[in-house]
């Protein structure tokens, strides 16, 4: 597996790991220490802080995965070997069955691989993203015409 995608995938399972009960100790501090890395590396990126918390939230949609995975290709976190290896150590506390085929290790493995059928948008600052592209909220606010008051007399 790839370091990006090793990266990913952890994440993923810590993520989902925490959406449960049934966390083991070694598990959560694996996922906590990796996190932390992640977020050191993303230093006051906010955008890519928003992207880490997002995933968390539901760590097998394709689009949250793309997003974190190009905030973490840009911040250029695979080639830290130290959270590489706090990925590791991370699908190790989880054991075999946490990376096998049904896993949503394997399943994020699966959507980063596939990333470009994947239209996502990696989002900054106030965008909406449609078929006709993407605008900010400042630049239609300019383009609008001036709204109409409604008759006050219905």
């Amino acid at each position: 597996m790839e370091p990006l995608t090793t990266i990913l995938s952890a994440l993923a399972l810590g993520a989902s790991a925490g959406l449960t009960d049934t966390v083991t100790a070694a598990v959560g501090d694996a996922y906590r220490g990796l996190k932390g890395l992640v977020l050191r590396a993303f230093d006051r990126d906010n955008v890519a802080q928003a992207s880490l918390t997002l995933f968390e939230s539901k760590p097998n949609e394709p689009v949250y995965v793309t997003a974190l995975g190009e905030h973490l290709e840009r911040h250029q976190v695979a080639s830290d070997n130290e959270v590489v290896d706090a990925a590791k150590n991370v699908l190790r506390a989880a054991g075999p069955a946490a990376t096998g085929e049904e896993s949503i290790a394997s399943t994020v493995a699966s959507v980063w691989a596939d990333r470009g059928s994947v239209a996502a948008g990696v989002l900054s600052g106030n965008v909406t993203i449609n078929n006709q592209g993407s605008q900010r909220e400042s630049d239609r606010a300019r383009e609008a015409p001036n709204p109409q008051m409604p008759d006050q007399d219905r």
